[in-house]
């Protein structure tokens, strides 16, 4: 049977990377020769590692966009399968050295990643996937949102003018096209509010005698949403929910 390029792509918190540890898991057992990889550019650790309970593993490769995937024959000519966490951070010429090198040695190459960036634009890497392998297979979760499926990178910390999805864990959300608009629309509005309204010495008076047990966002999320009812009228729940999600999220205010 012919080696495989294959693209496992899916939103942020998709289990991509579970999948891959357990896949890595299932080849140890049977005693092949696993190599991963991971790119620098995700400066989280050299770990490839997941939320889920689930022991992290070590990269055999880590590599950095100037480096050619040969620049590591040592290691993978030795390997019966190589697998790839966070591939939307390789390069595209990284993508057809793997695309040669699956054919060339007859190795499997398994790839997982994002998709698009918080823009909604295919990472260059992820587009060269989609090009040359040989099956594409979506790891599917839900709308962290409304639950219904979903395909898009929602940021929810402040923008930057890059479109990159920046390592951390807790920086996005996996939304349906829906919700994705909904918060886009919603954006401009919420820059309105932060800058028109002295918010920040707002807090500041109603968070005295607050319990300095609670985290942040459970001292912010009272008076940020009475803050709101109380300038903004005609709010629904469901809008006033991600008002006040997305003002805490970027409120500078923190605790002594």
């Amino acid at each position: 049977m012919a080696a495989k390029l294959i693209f496992y792509h899916g939103t942020v918190s998709s289990s991509k990377t579970m999948m891959l540890l357990a896949i890595a898991h299932n080849y140890d057992t049977a005693g092949w020769n696993v190599v991963t990889v991971k790119p620098a550019l995700d400066t989280r650790s050299e770990l490839i590692e997941t939320r889920a309970q689930v022991p992290p593993r070590k990269a055999d490769i880590v590599i950095h966009k100037e480096d050619s995937i040969y620049d590591y024959s040592e290691l993978i000519n030795n390997a019966d399968v190589i697998l790839i966490d966070e591939c939307q951070f390789l390069t595209e010429p990284q993508i057809d050295e793997l695309r040669n090198f699956s054919v060339d040695r007859e190795i499997d190459v398994l790839c997982f990643g994002l998709r698009t960036d918080f823009t909604t634009h295919l990472f260059p890497a992820s587009k060269r996937l989609f090009e040359l392998a040989d099956e594409i297979i979506e790891v599917k979760t839900i709308c962290q949102t409304c639950g219904k499926h979903a395909s898009f990178n929602k940021r929810v910390t402040p923008d930057t003018t890059e479109s990159v999805i920046d390592p951390g864990w807790d920086n996005y959300k996996a939304v349906c096209y829906r919700c994705y608009r909904e918060w886009i629309m919603m954006k401009p509005f919420m820059y309105y509010v932060l800058n028109k309204y002295d918010i920040e010495t707002y807090l500041t008076i109603e968070l005295n005698g607050v319990d300095p047990h609670l985290t942040k966002r459970e001292m912010l999320r009272s008076p940020v949403k009475h803050f709101i009812e109380s300038h903004i009228d005609g709010v629904d729940k469901k809008s006033l929910d991600e008002y006040v999600s997305y003002i805490c999220d970027h409120v500078s205010y923190v605790r002594d």
